[in-house]
């Protein structure tokens, strides 16, 4: 076993755990799209998801990786490989009508689209069509899109139970339900009594669907809720031991009050960044600007004030723009759409952009206010570090807010769980909480 392997967790199933070492035995399509985006190797995630996917066909699977670490090529890829394969054997030509192979649902849109977006590169040149429905997405053109067909299904929760109970979708012909962001849809009561629902729906089919869980953390609360989904003796993959926090992410904690904490963003983050070669642009209005090198991208807890931090950036000469939940998905959209083109360099936004979301080329992420939760924390900063690149996060910590230092005191304990060294103003705030 090699150093990689062995931070390979594997436990239930039939106890038996094969593995991969490449792509080669991947159907044409799929290992040409897979080349075409440089990808040669598989992942630990991927070494040890897509055989169990492909070979393990009565079980059900829950598996846990840190942020950018390729899970969601651990389930599509396989899907793709094996429903590809099977139209194939059987000469079938056509997609099935309004009965999905396969159904990943995520927590919000943004993860939504994305997915699909992924799905439909990954199943190019195949016999396979993806559709992808949310929110905003008008059913109409979700029902046209339908119409002639379709094997794997991406969608929120809400858009796909509206369809399973207008008959929309039928889950007579499911053989996979990924459920992606696990642990946000467990925690949401509805969603969790929504996925119950799938589960009895499906049950009653003839065939047996299988249920496959992605997340970057789990708890034991998640695994509890994940026992009255999962098939007994599902299998559960676990990369990187106890680690939860992003390996490939340099903490940096600045501790600020709520008064001083912009002061510190521009004069001690912001302002000490790489300018973009001269680093001062003027747009077509004759608007001035102060361009950065790197994409950064900086999260508030609530709408007012991501909208607020936004315009005092742009004020400042930041070319910023804000996002958050209350936004339509068409404002949220154009908003990632202009960060990834570099039409501005400094996305400001809630913790809606945290889960599962690529966000490529981005360098730094900062937490002008402290998450409410740890997981929270864990995706936020799990947005920079992807894919094996060294990313930073710089956290302002607020010492006089309660809920900032009991969080403070989460993160020492996991960072000692982990044997990673303490930042000495992490210790330097717990001392307040320790005493109570």
């Amino acid at each position: 076993m090699n150093a990689d392997e062995s931070r390979i967790g594997l436990k239930g199933g039939d106890g038996t755990f094969p593995k991969i070492r490449d792509f080669t035995h991947f159907v044409e399509p799929l290992k040409n799209n897979l080349l075409e985006k440089g990808y040669s190797k598989p992942t630990l995630v991927q070494r040890s998801v897509i055989p169990i996917i492909e070979k393990k066909r009565g079980y059900d699977l829950i598996a846990r990786a840190q942020t950018g670490t390729g899970k969601t090529g651990a389930f599509l890829f396989p899907i793709i490989h094996l429903l590809h394969r099977r139209k194939q054997k059987m000469n079938i030509k056509e997609s099935p009508l309004y009965e999905p192979n396969a159904i990943i649902i995520a927590p919000t849109r943004e993860l939504t689209q994305q997915l699909g977006d992924t799905a439909k590169v990954f199943s190019r040149g195949t016999c396979l069509k993806v559709v992808c429905s949310y929110g905003e997405i008008r059913i109409s053109e979700s029902l046209e899109e339908m119409r002639n067909g379709f094997d794997i299904f991406v969608s929120t929760m809400g858009r796909i139970m509206q369809f399973i109970s207008e008959e929309k979708v039928k889950l007579t012909g499911l053989n996979f339900l990924v459920l992606d962001e696990a642990d946000k849809l467990l925690k949401d009561e509805i969603f969790f009594r929504d996925i119950l629902k799938i589960q009895e729906i499906a049950s009653k089919n003839e065939q047996i669907h299988r249920t496959l869980m992605f997340s970057a953390t789990f708890d034991g609360i998640v695994e509890e809720y994940a026992g009255r989904i999962l098939q007994p003796n599902y299998f559960m993959i676990s990369i990187g031991g106890r680690e939860v926090l992003p390996q490939t992410v340099k903490q940096k904690f600045v501790v600020s009050t709520k008064y001083q904490k912009f002061s510190v963003l521009c004069d001690e983050i912001l302002s000490k960044l790489k300018p973009k070669c001269k680093g001062i642009y003027k747009d077509v209005n004759g608007v001035t600007w102060r361009r950065l090198s790197k994409k950064v991208a900086i999260f508030c807890n609530s709408r007012r004030m991501t909208n607020w931090l936004a315009l005092k950036l742009s004020i400042r000469g930041w070319k910023s723009i804000p996002t958050s939940g209350e936004r339509s998905q068409r404002q949220r959209q154009e908003a990632l759409v202009a960060f990834e083109k570099g039409d501005c360099d400094i996305l400001v936004s809630t913790s809606v952009i945290s889960r599962g979301l690529n966000l490529v080329g981005l360098e730094l992420v900062v937490n002008y206010e402290m998450p409410k939760t740890f997981d929270d924390f864990v995706h936020r900063t799990g947005r920079t570090g992807r894919a094996g690149n060294v990313g930073r996060a710089i956290t302002i910590v607020d010492p006089d807010c309660l809920l900032d230092l009991r969080l403070v005191t989460e993160l020492i304990k996991e960072m000692q769980k982990e044997n990673i060294e303490v930042p000495s103003a992490l210790i330097e705030l717990n001392g307040p909480v320790n005493s109570d």
